[in-house]
């Protein structure tokens, strides 16, 4: 059926070392790659497009791919025109194409995809609003994944330190001790922090570890509590709390639901009708 009379998803598995040419895939399309990688370029533009990478694409969008050594699975959603003008922010351009590969453009893409392949439509149509609304921010198409959401001349020139230290994936500073160590005052640190990226400190900080929690729970067979304590957390009831309150599901079920899709798919292309 014809991309812009119907909403559907797909699981595609793309075999090892596949390359295909330059082509467009005739239809707007939303893809989360849950497995494997694969190089995306589009004139001199290029993509190293991994496990959480979230992008869009319009129906002429003219690209390249060239799979992995472990091939790819992606779960997409192919957008009809109603979907597209009902959820996509108005400024979102859906003729050209993107990749986020990090930050909450890509806890809301897995969060969709997850859902998706749980057959759970609410959040799954909650995470696709969400995810375009992300990929629509004119801030998010050309600022890497973690980075503030207005690059302007009146952003603060220690940002991007704020920015690593939280980002730090082991023996992450207390807020109090980032603030002292740049002269700052903590709450006037966290005032200038939430204009400028949208979110707490803590908040932003919960977004990265599970980001890299998803991301290991896709990818390895570590055990639950230590990937809460290996991430930062303080138990695993802690993880699971905050883990939930971002993907709607908790970190074991998140992970069992892309260790059986293999099982699930009929061949290299799975796609069904969506009812929103």
């Amino acid at each position: 059926m014809n991309s812009t009379q119907e909403t559907r998803a797909c699981v595609i598995r793309y075999r090892p070392g596949h390359c295909m040419n330059p082509h467009a895939d005739g239809c707007r399309r939303l893809s989360v790659l849950v497995a494997g990688s694969f190089d995306e370029s589009h004139g001199q533009r290029a993509d190293a497009v991994r496990p959480g990478s979230v992008g869009i694409k319009g129906d002429g969008f003219v690209h390249q791919n060239r799979f992995g050594p472990d091939g790819a699975t992606v779960v997409s959603v192919v957008l009809s025109s109603r979907t597209a003008r009902a959820f996509a922010p108005a400024e979102t351009d859906l003729s050209a194409g993107r990749w986020n590969h990090g930050g909450m453009s890509s806890i809301q893409g897995l969060r969709l995809a997850a859902a998706l392949l749980r057959d759970d439509n609410d959040v799954a149509e909650d995470s696709l609003r969400g995810t375009l609304f992300r990929l629509g921010d004119p801030g998010a198409r050309t600022r890497a994944a973690n980075e503030p959401r207005a690059a302007t001349r009146s952003t603060p020139a220690f940002l991007p330190a704020v920015l690593r230290e939280l980002e730090a994936p082991s023996d992450p500073s207390c807020i109090n001790e980032i603030a002292h160590r740049l002269g700052r005052h903590p709450v006037a640190l966290g005032r200038t922090f939430r204009r400028h990226v949208g979110c707490t400190m803590t908040e932003y900080r919960q977004r990265c570890r599970i980001h890299r929690v998803a991301l290991a729970l896709m990818t390895g067979d570590a055990d639950l509590t230590d990937i809460a304590l290996d991430y930062g957390f303080s138990d695993l009831s802690h993880m699971v709390r905050t883990f939930r309150r971002f993907l709607d599901v908790p970190p074991g079920a998140f992970r069992t639901t892309f260790r059986e899709l293999p099982g699930r798919l009929d061949s290299f292309k799975t796609e069904w009708a969506l009812s929103f």
